[in-house]
């Protein structure tokens, strides 16, 4: 099951299978936990089987860490 929130103070690892493309990628920003009110977390994509995702993937995952800083999160 997908987590809400991402722990405080934590690493969580999510390990992403399936499809890199347009479906997969709303699928994940689906699942994704929110950063809004998580403290500390630190969340890891671990991309499992992908040779090269597709431009929404990459916009999914723009569009997260863009909320993360929002959130007060430092991304790298």
């Amino acid at each position: 099951p997908a987590l809400r929130q991402a722990p405080n103070l934590r690493v969580t690892v999510l390990d992403v299978y399936g499809s890199a493309w347009c479906a997969g990628a709303r699928m994940l920003q689906k699942r994704l936990p929110d950063p809004a009110r998580s403290r500390g977390a630190t969340v890891i994509l671990r991309l499992r089987g992908y040779a090269s995702p597709g431009s929404a993937f990459v916009r999914v995952v723009a569009e997260y860490a863009n909320r993360c800083r929002i959130a007060g999160a430092v991304s790298t």
